[in-house]
C-alpha cells in the first residue's frame, strides 16, 4: 500500500506526478467550492485524460467504475486517519484524509 503525498495540499488545486504499478501518472485535484468536495482528475504522463470529474468520498475504491487499458490497475481510496469524518473537507487533504493505493499484485494476495 502506498500513501500518496502532495506538496501542495494546501491549495484548491494542486497536482502531483506519481508512479502506480510502474507506470507514471498525473493526480489533480481540485477543491469545488460550490459542492463543497474534492474532485480527482487521472491524467497519463503525457496529460492524456483517463478520468475526470470523480468526487473524492472516503473509504471507497474511486477507480471501481473505471475500466481502460491505461488506468491503474490497483485501488484508489482517501482513507480517514481520524475515523471521524463523514466527507472530506476544504483542509482535509494530506492532514487527516490520505489517498492511498493499492497495487495490484496487492488486491491478489488479500
Amino acid at each position: 500500500m502506498d500513501i500518496i503525498k502532495f506538496q501542495d495540499s494546501q491549495y484548491s488545486h494542486f497536482f502531483q506526478q506519481v508512479i502506480l504499478d510502474n507506470e507514471t501518472f498525473k493526480l489533480y485535484l481540485d477543491w469545488n467550492t460550490r459542492a463543497e468536495c474534492w474532485i480527482i482528475r487521472i491524467n497519463t504522463v503525457s496529460d492524456e485524460s483517463l478520468i475526470s470529474g470523480v468526487k473524492l468520498v472516503l473509504n471507497y475504491n474511486l477507480l471501481t467504475r473505471y475500466v481502460d487499458s491505461g488506468m491503474p490497475k490497483g485501488h484508489l481510496y482517501a482513507v480517514d486517519t481520524s475515523e471521524k469524518l463523514e466527507k472530506i473537507g476544504r483542509y482535509d487533504m494530506d492532514n487527516i484524509v490520505f489517498l492511498t493505493y493499492l497495487e495490484e499484485s496487492e488486491i491478489e494476495s488479500l
